[in-house]
């Protein structure tokens, strides 16, 4: 039995929106999903019984950095984020399946988290790069 609580709301998460890419095609909008992946991965944090992290500065100044870079690389990121979104969104839902049924959540949760970071940190390389 998975005696974990969390604070999801199975009503609200079983309408959330489609899977499939996420376009995202201006700043405030990558602010949104920026924050709401973050959001997401504490939730996961949660669900693995892992110590939440808090995310540095340069972390979540991610859209206003990628902005400033312009470019192909600010089309990549807008990209990237939105299949992070993509990833994230059937593996929440997932989680929330498995919990209803009382089912053990932390091996698949801490798997969502690890693929999260691997994929922030590719999406955090398109503007920490040097051009020189």
């Amino acid at each position: 039995m998975n005696a974990l609580s969390h604070s999801f709301d199975r009503d609200t998460a079983a309408t959330l929106p489609s899977y499939g890419p996420v376009a995202i095609e201006d700043l405030d909008a990558l602010r949104k999903q920026w924050s709401a992946l973050h959001e997401a991965a504490a939730a996961v944090c949660d669900i693995a019984r892992i110590a939440r992290f808090e995310p540095v500065e340069s972390v979540l100044s991610l859209p206003e950095r990628a902005e400033a870079v312009g470019g192909e690389r600010y089309r990549m990121v807008r990209e990237g984020v939105g299949d992070l979104v993509a990833i994230m969104q059937p593996g929440m839902r997932a989680l929330l399946a498995v919990s209803a049924e009382d089912k053990e959540t932390r091996a698949p949760a801490v798997v969502l988290i690890e693929e999260f970071h691997a994929a922030r940190d590719a999406i955090l390389s398109l503007v920490d790069v040097d051009d020189e």
